[in-house]
């Protein structure tokens, strides 16, 4: 006890004093500062003036030292065990609340071994594997186009070209679909594209992500290739770098409906695809030696709006389209291809021992039946298409696809019957489909994936009829082998739906749908046989 008392023995005042200024401590007070500024003053001159300034507080420290000294014995152990039971308590919460491992609860395993990439992953943007879309829209502002001192055909003697006029508030797909036509013509004009972020589409809390968050390849400012006599066409830009090779007073704006009509085309829709295109870059690449039409803004109605896409003359423009740097360099963003990989051999019931080959090349999924059913809002969709007179959607549309839309009887209840066959197909009438698909193939095709935005009720029930109908193997959006949860798995579903969809075998899908028409673009691009995209139209039997 006589030592607890011997650390709150009092000490005189010069005591406390002399051992605090052992450490010779910096004081900001007025009075040093006067000092400091006379360049007179010493260590003992600091002392005194302290000492006297402390003397107060000092003194009610040593009373309140001198009153625990003077405390009984049986006290002084009282409040130390006291302490000493709270700091024990307290040291044991703390260990079960932050579960802290005791060395004997270790596992001896070695610590794992990280290689510098992934120490600074989370730290960097530039990290391939950082999929943030803060981080997409940084990588995408620090393409090596958005340099004003390039030269010609980039930099500030480009030409460029933007649409004020495209869509940004319908699904991903339709937005797609614009974008390559934009992209295509923007191409052709030797213009570069200043891209716009993929929009939100009515009603939903999505936000507004950079192309590149699901995009890759020319049209999201990759190189285009050399063409034969050595030129390459300037890359894409987004919208950050146009706000500054573009700058406001250099802008023109071509109204769309007041070009048209000088140019001798027609309201939307009434002429072929092919003609606009043709008629727009002969306007873009007009000749303009003072260079006032360097930066182009597109405005009124879009070119490419649902009066063109959702009818026949819009698949003029397919034969050259589908030879463009636009489509044959197309890929999916790092972080698609990232996500893909990841479930590709779920989703493709692949073993293991299969190698995913690299993305740049046209390759197939030997044995798989990608089907793409549409349900949902398409209950009622389907009706408003045959009531319409509508047509498949889009590239659906090119006569080289062997399903076509035969609309000759509208209207009747017979071509209202067409179409739901088309659109709304029932299970037997899409498992008899699938078995016209599999015997074209020879009997190769044993797996299964379904693409749908069906409830999973209704895909567990498809799945069990199509094991019973011989199907090795079947795999549905909602599996739980292949159900994406993350942010970036959410965001990215739509197009690795898309992607496995491309490298099928065999394809079957809703001409009538966006998701449809694009994943037959992407397999006539690769030059997959156009016998194994298909569509759900009446077959053999059904």
């Amino acid at each position: 006890m006589s030592f607890l008392k011997s650390l709150f023995k009092t000490r005189t005042s010069t005591e406390v004093t002399e051992e605090k200024y052992d450490l010779l401590p910096r004081h900001s007070t007025d009075q040093d500062s006067a000092h400091e500024g006379s360049g007179e003053a010493s260590v003992d001159d600091l002392r005194q003036d302290e000492q006297h300034g402390e003397s107060q507080s000092t003194s009610r420290g040593l009373r309140r030292l001198k009153l625990f000294s003077d405390l009984p014995d049986h006290r002084i152990w009282m409040w130390t065990s006291v302490g000493l039971g709270c700091l024990s308590v307290g040291l044991t919460v703390g260990l079960i609340a932050c579960q802290i491992k005791t060395p004997d609860s270790i596992a001896s395993t070695p610590s794992p071994v990280l290689n510098e990439e992934d120490r600074w992953a989370p730290a960097s943007c530039f990290h391939p594997k950082n999929f943030s879309i803060e981080c997409t829209r940084q990588r995408e502002d620090a393409l090596p186009q958005h340099n004003l001192d390039l030269p010609y055909p980039e930099g500030r003697t480009g030409r460029y070209i933007t649409f004020l006029n495209q869509y940004i508030h319908q699904g991903f797909n339709n937005q797609l679909e614009e974008l390559i036509l934009n992209a295509y013509l923007s191409h052709r004009s030797n213009r570069s594209y200043a891209f716009r972020d993929f929009g939100n589409p009515h009603g939903t809390s999505t936000p507004a992500y950079p192309l590149n968050y699901m995009i890759g390849g020319t049209t999201a400012g990759a190189p285009f290739p050399l063409t034969q006599d050595g030129y390459q066409a300037p890359r894409f830009i987004n919208q950050y770098f146009w706000e500054q090779v573009c700058p406001r007073a250099e802008r023109v704006q071509l109204n769309t409906q007041v070009e048209g009509k000088l140019m001798g085309l027609g309201a939307p829709g009434e002429d072929e695809g092919a003609l606009v295109i043709d008629k727009w870059v002969e306007r873009l690449t007009r000749p303009d030696p003072e260079n006032k039409e360097r930066c182009v803004e597109m405005t009124s109605s879009s070119l490419f709006d649902f009066k063109l896409m959702d009818n026949l003359k819009v698949v003029s423009i397919w034969e050259e389209l589908s030879k463009s740097p636009v489509l044959t360099e197309f890929m999916w963003s790092p972080m698609v291809n990232w996500v893909y990989e990841r479930y590709v051999h779920s989703m493709a019931s692949m073993p293991d021992t299969w190698q995913i080959p690299d993305p740049k090349t046209k390759y197939t999924i030997p044995g798989l039946l990608v089907v793409a059913i549409r349900r949902g809002d398409f209950s009622g969709h389907c009706h408003n298409l045959a009531w319409g007179a509508l047509p498949f959607n889009l590239w659906a549309m090119v006569p080289a696809l062997p399903d076509s839309m035969d609309r000759s009887d509208f209207p009747s209840n017979e071509d209202h019957d067409n179409v739901m066959r088309h659109c709304w197909p029932t299970e037997e009438q899409m498992m008899e489909k699938m078995r016209e698909v599999r015997d074209y193939t020879g009997g190769s095709l044993k797996n299964v994936y379904v693409m749908s935005n069906g409830k999973e009720e209704y895909l567990e029930k498809l799945k069990s009829l199509l094991l019973e109908d011989g199907w090795e193997n079947v795999v549905h959006t909602l599996s739980p082998e292949v159900k994406m949860v993350t942010f970036e798995e959410e965001m990215a579903s739509v197009a690795v739906d898309m992607e496995i969809a491309r490298r099928a075998e065999a394809f079957i899908g809703n001409g009538f749908s966006s998701v449809t028409s694009n994943v037959a673009m992407l397999r006539m691009v690769d030059y997959k046989d156009n016998f194994t995209t298909r569509f759900w139209k009446k077959s053999r039997l059904t």
